[in-house]
């Protein structure tokens, strides 16, 4: 089962509402998860089971340099993904201010 989150910047507003995961379906080919385009500095969302493909052009969110400090307790996962809550860098302001909150759930 996946989840829709919401992207959310304290410091400038920036917001995306977006898929993380899989459902029933693709669950075994999908893997959709956030990161910045490293050319167009967007925030894009991507399937992170094709990540070699993509020759190093995306910075995914479960990657260090995306977020400050220690992953904690209140993590979001998907199957081997991790995401961090807070202190995620946001692609519009460049600051380590934006947060992942919860959705629904879809399948």
């Amino acid at each position: 089962m996946g989840e829709i989150l919401n992207a959310k910047c304290n410091q400038c507003g920036f917001q995306q509402q977006f898929r993380f995961g899989a459902g029933m379906g693709d669950h075994m080919t999908q893997c959709s998860v956030p990161a910045i385009d490293k050319q167009t500095g967007d925030f894009v969302v991507e399937n992170y089971f094709k990540k070699d493909s993509f020759n190093g052009q995306l910075m995914f969110y479960n990657e260090s340099e995306m977020y400050h400090g220690e992953v904690d307790r209140k993590f979001i996962q998907w199957k081997e993904v991790t995401l961090k809550r807070t202190d995620n860098l946001c692609p519009n302001c460049l600051r380590f201010t934006m947060s992942f909150e919860r959705g629904i759930c879809f399948d």
